[in-house]
């Protein structure tokens, strides 16, 4: 029996999701527009935050509180921003990537330190970035390969200050690297080196601080996962670097930002560990790369190495987990815009 979901289907009935996450390790998050906060999938680490290690096939409201603004799903912890700022974390927490100080795991959702400036938070595999209301950068968790950008320390426990800039615009947190955009539309990356990850040059050279990558300022948006990054510019061109195994990118590693073809009317990008997702002006989608769990919406989980139109145009919005075990989408009609 193929238990594979190959074509876009309705998880529930509800008409009233608002924001969507999903870890790379199975687990799923969504907020509602009540605020309430919702949970299904792998519990191993306690990264639910239900007070369980109890899998669930099928979403459950988490706690009772109708506060959430939004959640981020990392490999097996949980990070969530409340209504007023306040920055919440639950799971494993083996490398500091809770932000609160010990290294103790938390099943349910804990408060982290006393500030209600939050504005962006997003998990990676083992760390974790911010950017709070005066647009500072924060970082904290697993920093070998320089992946949180916290110049030699090993982690850190609690989240730190990234520079003095107060302009950062949007965050990446992937598994090995870290990548980051300033509202002057200036590019910034740290951490892993192989593959091109971290897109300065070829070789294994990793970048423990967030550097600049090149000169551009024309930087609009990014996506990153796994070992490869997507960026658009803001003339609608699309632009990829790091590995390319498996289609992901393309077949080959790209240690530079490359131009991805010819079109200037990219508006929208997802980057997946083996599969791509990217939204035209014209509100078409399309998807490239793996196939493997049906998560290029083709009807079929046959290879395809080229890029491909998807018929889903209802949908704007698309979360890719690390390793496809499912896709998450919201139609445009309840997308929670900023």
């Amino acid at each position: 029996m193929d238990d594979f979901v190959t074509t876009p289907t309705p998880l529930t009935s509800d008409s009233n999701w608002v924001f969507v996450s999903s870890g790379s390790r199975g687990s799923q998050f969504a907020i509602k527009d009540d605020g309430s906060l919702w949970c299904g999938g792998a519990n191993f680490f306690w990264q639910l935050g239900d007070g369980t290690r109890n899998s669930r096939t099928f979403p459950s409201q988490l706690g009772s509180d109708y506060d959430w603004e939004s959640v981020s799903a990392g490999a097996v912890f949980t990070l969530a921003i409340k209504t007023d700022g306040s920055l919440w974390a639950w799971g494993f927490n083996g490398y500091g990537s809770l932000g609160d100080g010990t290294r103790v795991d938390k099943l349910s959702p804990t408060r982290i330190g006393t500030d209600n400036d939050w504005k962006i938070v997003d998990a990676g595999d083992s760390h974790a970035l911010a950017i709070k209301q005066d647009g500072s950068l924060w970082a904290w968790g697993n920093n070998e390969e320089g992946r949180a950008g916290l110049d030699t320390a090993l982690r850190s426990l609690v989240p730190v200050r990234i520079g003095t800039a107060n302009d950062w615009k949007s965050i990446q947190a992937s598994n090995l690297h870290s990548v980051a955009l300033r509202s002057d539309g200036t590019l910034w990356t740290c951490g892993w080196g192989n593959f091109g990850s971290n897109g300065h040059g070829p070789g294994s050279i990793d970048i423990y601080n967030f550097t600049k990558l090149g000169t551009d300022n024309d930087w609009t948006k990014i996506s990153s996962n796994s070992d490869h990054t997507l960026a658009l510019k803001s003339d609608g061109s699309l632009y990829w670097w790091g590995r390319g195994l498996d289609g992901s990118a393309w077949f080959s590693h790209q240690y530079f930002p490359a131009l991805f073809d010819a079109a200037i009317d990219w508006n929208e990008i997802y980057a997946g560990a083996f599969c791509n997702y990217a939204s035209k002006s014209s509100s078409s989608h399309w998807s490239w790369g793996s196939n493997r769990f049906g998560e290029r919406a083709s009807g079929n989980r046959n290879y395809i190495n080229t890029i491909s139109l998807l018929d889903c145009a209802a949908f704007s919005t698309v979360d890719w987990p690390d390793f496809h075990s499912d896709v998450k989408a919201i139609p445009q009609s309840q997308l929670r815009r900023a």
